[in-house]
């Protein structure tokens, strides 16, 4: 069993065969400060021997996979959706990766996440996948080199791509939910601080009424004792 990156591939019936789109190296074009979605390709161009796989990543935090696992029968192809979350302005983005697992399956596999638990790695075929991010200032010729699945997606542009997959527009409505959340998140943190404002002067005038009532007994009980004793 193998793993092909390449675009054309003679099969050998002698084993089982997986081609990856893109190969390689997954292109992620910015901005970052929201979520995108970029899909990874798994064919299997085989005629008889069914593909199982799994995708792991290095900052399972980051990357939302779906889905991680799969079988992918003779001729078919399964689309791997990669979500990505907004990333943090101190985030290395040198060090990410996936590792992409495959081997045969025979039968019925009631759980994959359980059969890839218990699988020999001796029977486990895998490939590294690189993961650039660039932003959106790069030259379209280079994205378009170094990730031929986006071709399609760079010349119809956003407008066509929220309008014509669902994923689209779910990740708009994900960068919107994300933008409301900071918002309210600003919020909150102003109405604490404004809160802790108040505490501190109620404490501030509760002091202040103590040491006034505490002069104001002290000056009662002097007067009354003068009263008495004089």
């Amino acid at each position: 069993m193998t793993i092909s990156t390449k675009k054309e591939l003679t099969m050998n019936t002698s084993e089982g065969v997986l081609i990856v789109d893109p190969p390689e190296e997954l292109l992620l074009e910015g901005p970052f400060n929201r979520a995108i979605c970029k899909k990874l390709l798994v064919h299997n161009p085989g005629k008889k021997l069914r593909m199982a796989f799994k995708l792991k990543t290095t900052t399972p935090r980051l990357f939302f996979v779906r889905p991680n696992v799969g079988v992918v029968k003779p001729g078919e192809t399964c689309n791997i959706d990669i979500f990505v979350h907004p990333l943090t302005e101190n985030e290395n983005t040198q060090r990410h990766k996936f590792l992409l697992l495959a081997t045969t399956i025979d039968g019925e596999v009631p759980d994959l996440h359980q059969y890839w638990r218990n699988l020999d790695p001796a029977k486990v075929n895998e490939i590294k996948i690189k993961i650039k991010f660039v932003e959106q200032n790069t030259t379209l010729t280079e994205a378009l080199l170094r990730s031929p699945i986006n071709l399609v997606d760079s010349m119809e542009g956003n407008v066509d791509r929220e309008e014509s997959d669902p994923l689209a527009n779910l990740l708009s409505q994900v960068h919107e939910l994300e933008e409301e959340r900071k918002t309210l998140s600003q919020k909150v943190e102003a109405l604490d601080k404004v809160n802790a404002q108040i505490i501190r002067q109620k404490k501030k005038r509760n002091k202040v009424l103590y040491v006034i009532l505490t002069m104001m007994f002290a000056f009662i009980a002097y007067f009354m004792y003068e009263t008495n004793y004089m």
